[in-house]
């Protein structure tokens, strides 16, 4: 019978093996952008989109969804907007993912 040392062991090897995989899949993914002859933007939304799938899957499946407030969701659709209107217009308004953030703790 193993005892609980062991097997807080055994967890620890194989989180610390996910973490080395990760972070192995994570450094190729510039070669599978260029490999692939897409944009970085796609391959950023692409990313980003598929990761959210998992993620939100997860999240149900353990029951930890939070539903934010309606300040809070109001505020990051505005943040959202003001993001895309300003890289829309033309400018780099680089101060703008800053003051979004900012607001977001407001």
């Amino acid at each position: 019978m193993r005892s609980i040392r062991d097997l807080k062991s055994q967890a620890t090897r194989l989180t610390m093996l996910g973490l080395i995989v990760g972070a192995v899949l994570i450094s190729f993914s510039g070669v599978w952008v260029k490999v692939a002859h897409v944009s970085p933007n796609v391959s950023a939304f692409y990313r980003v989109f598929f990761g959210s799938i998992v993620l939100l899957a997860a999240a149900l499946y353990h029951r930890e969804v939070k539903w934010p407030e309606l300040r809070h969701l109001l505020l990051s659709v505005l943040c959202g907007i003001h993001i895309v209107a300003s890289q829309v217009a033309g400018g780099s308004d680089g101060c703008a993912p800053f003051f979004c953030a900012a607001a977001g703790f407001a």
